[in-house]
């Protein structure tokens, strides 16, 4: 069965050790100040900029990956709003807003749709542009769970690298990629919170 991207690294390598002691520190929260952590977050900090390759490969042949409306979350939650709001005034009203909600998602899941079969489409030139940046380096990916406390950390090479998570809201998907800049003794810690995420639709 073919997986997707989001998968691919963690089939080509496991989780290695760059050094001695922890030097990348990852702290995932939703809330301010960095209340409500997330537990049990799986996190990927890899040595390439996953956004960039693939915004590469659809410069390549002028067709870039398909994007949700910028504002597709903004009118489903305004959709949400005034159903709760005309659900009073009887069943035509509500009937007006769940079909005007039922047209919003069907686009978007067509754009969901052309999404996944755009990415499986550049798989192969995908994998052999990874390759292609961390030959010569032999980087490879790491990979951490947060603990109860919303923390993953990393013991890496020093240099540049990004760290990469998924987490799924009841109406929504957040997706981080984060760059962190690891350095040889002393610690960094990269935030992964609501505002630094992108913020997408979940079907």
């Amino acid at each position: 069965m073919k997986r997707p991207l989001w998968g691919i690294a963690l089939l080509l390598a496991a989780a290695a050790c760059g050094g001695e002691t922890d030097n990348v520190v990852v702290r995932a929260s939703l809330g301010p100040g960095g209340t409500q952590p997330v537990a049990d977050l799986p996190v990927r900090l890899l040595p390439y900029d996953r956004r960039a390759i693939l915004d590469s490969l659809g410069a390549e042949d002028d067709s870039p990956l398909p994007k949700f409306p910028a504002d597709a979350m903004e009118r489903l939650r305004m959709l949400q709003a005034e159903a709760a709001r005309v659900k009073p005034r009887g069943d035509s009203a509500a009937a007006r807003v769940e079909a005007q909600r039922r047209v919003l998602m069907a686009q978007m899941d067509s754009v969901r749709k052309a999404r996944e079969k755009w990415l499986e489409d550049r798989r192969e030139d995908f994998e052999a542009a990874v390759k292609e940046r961390t030959t010569n380096t032999g980087a490879t990916e790491h990979t951490d769970t947060t603990d109860a406390k919303g923390r993953a950390s990393f013991a890496v090479d020093p240099g540049r690298w990004y760290a990469v998570s998924r987490y799924v809201l009841p109406d929504a998907v957040l997706e981080w990629q984060v760059r962190v800049n690891a350095e040889k003794s002393d610690s960094s810690t990269v935030r992964l919170t609501r505002q630094n995420a992108r913020e997408e639709p979940f079907f």
